[in-house]
């Protein structure tokens, strides 16, 4: 089976180079928070000399929420659920009223 040749392009048809974008300098994105909804956000302030046992899994991911001022910046700090209420349970962190009547109610 013979092949066709390619078709020639069609007269008066340009090729258009596409446009360069704009250089315009933007910040990136801020990542959305992984925040559940029914979680009151506000500032917090947690102790920073970790009271976990060291090494274990839940030592080391306080050790990296420890530095969070806002509640969206705990759970972008892998912060989660279980360890926001037990270390209120046990007074690790400072919070405002209603994130203590959020952690108090679960």
């Amino acid at each position: 089976a013979a092949r066709k040749p390619a078709a020639a392009p069609k007269k008066g048809a340009a090729r258009r180079s596409p446009k360069p974008a704009a250089a315009t300098p933007r910040s990136p994105p801020k990542p959305a928070s992984p925040r559940p909804s029914d979680v009151p956000n506000g500032s917090l302030r947690y102790n920073q000399e970790n009271p976990k046992k060291r090494g274990s899994k839940s030592w080391h991911r306080y050790e990296s929420y420890k530095k969070a001022t806002t509640v969206d910046e705990y759970f972008r700090l892998q912060g989660t659920l279980g360890d926001l209420k037990y270390d209120f349970s046990r007074g690790f962190f400072k919070a405002p009223p209603a994130l203590a009547r959020w952690c108090a109610s679960k």
